[in-house]
């Protein structure tokens, strides 16, 4: 399920049923745990060719994510209290990331000679419309700006620097993705049917000889 519909049908399901449940403690099994108050949301992209695995403070290690497969991760749910130490392969690496509360978050692996590196890409949640998907883009080519084509003639996207994102609110539509740099065209991307209120992440990946686009619905752990 989308983050937001999650987030939403928690605190509004949350509200309503809270005085219930303090006179009917079994109640409380049917609805989820809150966040702590003040929480961040972060996910893990790994658009680098060979398939690694990460954890997150202690977490439990993550499944495979690379850029021939999976990505990247759900959002993880993180407490911003204290700075988020990474592990990769089983490492922890140097640097911790100082988290704010009350932020979503697209952590991208990168290479640093033998070592890897972390790049922090805010996500924007504001202005959101239940009626509409949200769709999100990234560029994580080694060099060359991105644009975003829908259905063959539509620019969704256009000129996301690299290292960038960009996001619009968008009719839900069935509907194929290409990726442009310079002349270079992806392969055509099928995207599940966009749904109001969801919300999908696409990724844009290789280079300007070697594109792929890759997409993924955006859901929370």
């Amino acid at each position: 399920m989308s983050f937001f519909v999650f987030l939403t049908g928690f605190f509004t399901g949350f509200a309503l049923a809270s005085s219930a449940m303090a006179q009917q403690p079994a109640l409380a099994q049917l609805y989820p745990a809150a966040p702590p108050a003040g929480s961040s949301f972060v996910r893990v992209v790994n658009p680098l060719q060979e398939s690694v695995k990460f954890s997150l403070s202690g977490m439990d290690e993550s499944k495979p994510i690379s850029a021939h497969g999976n990505i990247a991760s759900s959002y993880k749910i993180v407490n911003p209290d204290k700075p988020l130490q990474i592990g990769v392969n089983g490492k922890v690496l140097p640097d911790a990331i100082a988290i704010e509360p009350n932020k979503f978050l697209t952590l991208v692996l990168g290479r640093n000679g033998e070592t890897f590196k972390v790049t922090v890409i805010p996500d924007a949640t504001q202005g959101n419309n239940a009626l509409k998907a949200d769709l999100r883009a990234y560029n994580l080519t080694s060099g060359c700006v991105s644009t975003i084509i829908a259905n063959k003639e539509t620019k969704v996207f256009t000129d996301i620097p690299v290292g960038g994102s960009s996001r619009r609110m968008v009719n839900p539509i069935s509907v194929e993705f290409v990726a442009q740099c310079g002349k270079t065209m992806s392969e055509p991307l099928a995207a599940p049917p966009l749904q109001p209120g969801s919300r999908y992440s696409l990724f844009v990946t290789g280079n300007e000889t070697n594109l792929a686009l890759t997409g993924k619905t955006d859901t929370v752990d």
